[in-house]
């Protein structure tokens, strides 16, 4: 189950970046996907468990320096921090299933 994307804002971070969940992910709930220079966050499984999961990722670039707008430009390590409720998120995914499904 999808939870996040990253999307990169300039062209010289796709496929130039590496992002690795760091902190959080203990009991291997969580897991990045990485496709055409697209990262996303999912669910390895199903969690019946309420709580929340504080995870920090870190993006490593491949490629140090890129040429931007003809500018060379240093890219830096970032970080980003996310707080995942679980049972929020159930809960809204659930309702919006149940709201959509009754439509049809």
């Amino acid at each position: 189950m999808e939870l996040f994307k990253i999307l990169p804002s300039l062209a010289a971070l796709k496929d130039n970046v590496r992002y690795k969940i760091r902190r959080g992910n203990e009991k291997k709930l969580f897991s990045l996907h990485q496709k055409h220079g697209i990262s996303s966050l999912h669910l390895r499984r199903k969690i019946r468990k309420n709580g929340v999961h504080n995870i920090r990722i870190d993006g490593i670039p491949i490629r140090k320096k890129e040429v931007v707008a003809g500018n060379l430009v240093k890219l830096d390590k970032l970080k980003i921090w996310l707080e995942v409720d679980v049972f929020e998120y159930i809960q809204v995914l659930t309702e919006f299933k149940e709201h959509y499904a009754a439509r049809i």
